[in-house]
């Protein structure tokens, strides 16, 4: 199938699949090209972008992504390596969930102490 149809099928946009090919996240085979240098993409490279998606959704960066991969091509994939990738990016998330109930906590003590002239309240909250 030619970009356009792969970047339908994928939901990612022709950039971002050039860009994906051009820092090695897909593979094109030289092969895959037409004489007018198209590209053309098989059911393989769908399923690959279909990971990657996955992936970008729970937080991986692209680097993490390409080395995840990279490590499963070479078979040297184990619970191990993803706890120790894992287990770093669940801390950050707690940290930012922590940060956030904080930020909610102290808008609610805002809107609780408003009363009349809420300049003063805004004052002791800044």
């Amino acid at each position: 199938m030619l970009i356009g149809e792969i970047a339908t099928q994928s939901g990612f946009s022709k950039d971002t699949l050039r860009y994906y090919e051009k820092i090695g996240l897909i593979k094109l085979d030289k092969k895959l090209r037409g004489d007018n240098n198209y590209r053309f993409y098989d059911g393989t490279i769908l399923d690959r972008l279909k990971t990657i998606k996955q992936l970008k959704n729970t937080g991986f960066t692209l680097n993490e992504i390409k080395s995840l991969l990279r490590k499963g091509e070479l078979n040297m994939i184990s619970c191990t390596t993803v706890g120790s990738i894992v287990q770093p990016k669940l801390e950050k998330i707690e940290q930012q969930i922590l940060a956030l109930q904080n930020q909610k906590t102290k808008l609610l003590q805002l809107i609780n102490h408003c009363q009349g002239d809420c300049t003063a309240t805004f004052e002791e909250f800044t």
